[in-house]
């Protein structure tokens, strides 16, 4: 009887030891991290294709990968990312060195998720420095693009916009910066 209780207990042991070990690495702690702006936004440099000639100018920008905003300390925690929260304080479009005068019309921003509403910024007159927006129709839109990106995985943005006297655009961008953490 004895050696029926050893050798049962010492089932029960080498049992409890080969499931503790088959477990997968336990998730992380709770944690979150800001998103790099040098990372997460898209670069418009509105005078690329602005020449005289071009009325419709549509510019395509880069497509973000969700993975891609973690820095390479949390790459480990992608698979455990719960949520993408935009930065209402800190989210906006700036349009940047658009020449005084320059009239750019029906600026219009898109993404490759067409469940979202386009934004239309509409007529932009340059004044040499920077216009900023990040009133509520952009942090609305800007919020739709964090979440479409944490639910999609990966989202692209469009600009396009109308050149209405054939101006000759030598400079500008429009940077769009969604300033979001990411949480796991």
């Amino acid at each position: 009887m004895k050696k029926f209780v050893f050798i049962s207990s010492l089932l029960v042991a080498i049992m409890f030891v080969v499931v503790s070990c088959s477990k997968d690495d336990p998730r992380p702690a709770s944690g979150s991290q800001l998103t790099d702006d040098k990372v997460f936004n898209w670069t418009f440099d509105v005078s690329t294709l602005s020449k005289p000639n071009d009325q419709n100018v549509v510019l395509d920008g880069n497509t973000i990968q969700l993975t891609s905003l973690l820095s390479t300390t949390n790459q480990d925690k992608a698979k455990y990312l719960s949520a993408l929260n935009l930065n209402y304080n800190s989210a906006n479009i700036v349009i940047n060195n658009l020449s005084a005068g320059i009239v750019l019309n029906n600026v219009t921003i898109q993404t490759s998720d067409n469940t979202i509403k386009s934004l239309v910024l509409g007529k932009v007159t340059g004044t040499g420095s920077q216009i900023k927006f990040n009133d509520n129709s952009t942090i609305t839109f800007l919020n739709s693009v964090c979440t479409s990106l944490f639910k999609n995985k990966s989202i692209k943005l469009n600009l396009s916009f109308t050149n209405p006297a054939n101006q000759n655009i030598s400079s500008g961008t429009v940077v769009i910066t969604p300033n979001a953490t990411l949480n796991w």
